[in-house]
C-alpha cells in the first residue's frame, strides 16, 4: 500500500500509483503512472501519462494512455484508448485512439488521424480491381474499380487527370 513520488508538488492517492519526475502532477488512482512534465492529471485506475502539460484521464478509463503533448483529455468511461501526443485531442469512446491535434473522437473502437502521409511513392498497378474510399460518414471502405463512371480524376504517374470513361477504361 505505497505509491513514489518524485518531482515538485506532485501527489499521488492511489495504490502503487507512481510519478518520476515534473511539477504539479497528480494520481488519484491505483496503479498509475505519470513520467513527467506538468500539471497532468489521473483519476482511472492502471492509465498512464508519459508528459505533457496538462493532460487528462478521467474516471472509468482504466488502461488508458496519454504518450505526451498539450491539453489531451481522456473523458471519464473511455476504457482502454490512448492518445499519441499532440494538441487539444478529446477521447470520449471506448477502445479508440487518436494521432494528431485537434481531434475529438465519434466513435468506439476507432483510430482517428488528422492527416495520413504514405511514405513510399504510389505506383500504378493496371491488374487491381479494388480501391479505398472514404464514405461520406468519414468511414473506408472499398470499392470495385469497375464501377467508377463518368468524369473521374486519377493518379497516373504522380499527375492527377481528370477524364471521362470508366477507371478500368479511361477516355
Amino acid at each position: 500500500d505505497f505509491s513514489t513520488v518524485f518531482g515538485s508538488f506532485n501527489s499521488a492517492f492511489g495504490e502503487s500509483a507512481t510519478i518520476v519526475g515534473g511539477t504539479n502532477h497528480q494520481s488519484m488512482s491505483a496503479g498509475t503512472f505519470i513520467g513527467g512534465g506538468d500539471s497532468n492529471f489521473i483519476d482511472s485506475i492502471y492509465s498512464t501519462i508519459v508528459g505533457g502539460i496538462g493532460n487528462s484521464i478521467g474516471s472509468g478509463s482504466s488502461h488508458s494512455f496519454i504518450g505526451g503533448g498539450m491539453g489531451n483529455e481522456i473523458y471519464s468511461d473511455s476504457r482502454g484508448g490512448g492518445i499519441f501526443g499532440g494538441i487539444s485531442n478529446v477521447l470520449q469512446h471506448q477502445s479508440s485512439f487518436i494521432i494528431g491535434t485537434g481531434i475529438t473522437s465519434n466513435a468506439s473502437a476507432t483510430t482517428f488521424v488528422n492527416s495520413l502521409n504514405l511514405y513510399d511513392a504510389l505506383t500504378q498497378d493496371d491488374a487491381l480491381t479494388q480501391v479505398l474510399v472514404r464514405a461520406s460518414d468519414g468511414k473506408v471502405k472499398f470499392k470495385l474499380a469497375s464501377s467508377f463512371s463518368g468524369d473521374q480524376t486519377y493518379v497516373q504517374n504522380g499527375t492527377n487527370t481528370t477524364t471521362g470513361g470508366t477507371a478500368s477504361a479511361p477516355t
